[in-house]
């Protein structure tokens, strides 16, 4: 990357980030403290990958799904939080801000796990990351207070999800919450890469299953009748423009950072909070809260 180019996206990033401030987006707080933890971690990061999370702290719609599970996560009345896979800064962002917490992550993604504890090692949090599967948790029934998962649930493959969500739903204390977002539009659709980007798919015609994106009924039958009680609270956003995230996807892809850089102005500007399933026509992103029933 060229010095001018640094300084252009340096100059977007930070234009932005004041425009938010103004704004006061949701996660802006959390926005800060990962662009903070990349410039503690600048030694063990090295410039590129530093520069990368520094413009591009978080990914446009994470902006609404790390507010969402944050609200809904009683802190004051738990102990302890169960976190699958979960894009990495909003752990250790959670588990810094409330040192008592314990606080597990899990990951199948090996590559994944060493930059995690990296900038885990800023904070000194009090984060835990290991290795593990979502389709055969290794801890007993009723042992955390909330489960949460931040768009992961859509990227197992086959009927992966639905065992997931009823591990997740086992290993919770009665009285507990689960509280996940994934991906929703009108008419369900499944998404194949030329990349393994998890290194955990099957791959099918040169291509690897990616995600899911649920639709109003598949999402019903894959990940809540399996449970069997109804979400607490359902909150959606969705895009104002029909096939203007496909679009964003795909400059994404060839232009990175160029594009990401604007993540934040795309949070302000081109969604829209609808308010039931039955309102969902274009692609976007439903957050859910379950609580467990005391026995």
């Amino acid at each position: 990357m060229r010095y001018l180019e640094v300084i252009k996206l340096l100059i977007i990033s930070l234009g932005i980030k004041l425009i938010s401030c103004f704004r006061n987006i949701p996660s802006n707080d959390i926005d800060s403290f990962i662009r903070l933890s990349a410039l503690r971690s600048y030694s063990k990061l090295g410039f590129f990958r530093f520069f990368q999370l520094f413009i591009n702290p978080i990914s446009s719609i994470r902006y609404f799904e790390f507010d969402f599970v944050r609200r809904n996560i009683p802190v004051k009345r738990i102990s302890s939080i169960l976190d699958i896979s979960s894009p990495r800064g909003f752990g250790i962002f959670l588990s810094h801000k409330y040192p008592r917490l314990e606080y597990h992550m899990i990951n199948p993604d090996k590559s994944d796990i060493e930059e995690t504890k990296i900038l885990t090692a800023a904070f000194n949090s009090n984060l835990k990351v290991r290795t593990e599967n979502a389709l055969n948790l290794p801890y007993k029934s009723r042992s955390y207070d909330t489960v949460i998962s931040i768009s992961v649930i859509e990227h197992i493959v086959g009927k992966g999800d639905t065992k997931a969500i009823k591990e997740m739903w086992r290993v919770i204390k009665p009285g507990g919450r689960l509280i996940l977002t994934t991906h929703i539009m009108r008419k369900r659709r499944i998404e194949y890469r030329v990349q393994d980007h998890y290194n955990l798919s099957v791959r099918k015609k040169r291509k690897y299953f990616f995600q899911r994106i649920y639709s109003p009924e598949s999402l019903t039958e894959r990940l809540i009748k399996p449970l069997g009680v109804q979400p607490k609270l359902i909150e959606i956003i969705e895009e104002k423009k029909a096939g203007w995230f496909d679009e964003y996807i795909q400059r994404w892809i060839k232009l990175e950072l160029e594009e990401t850089v604007f993540d934040p102005w795309f949070i302000m500007t081109k969604f829209k909070h609808i308010n039931n399933f039955q309102e969902v026509n274009n692609l976007g992103v439903i957050g859910l809260v379950f609580e467990k029933p005391c026995d």
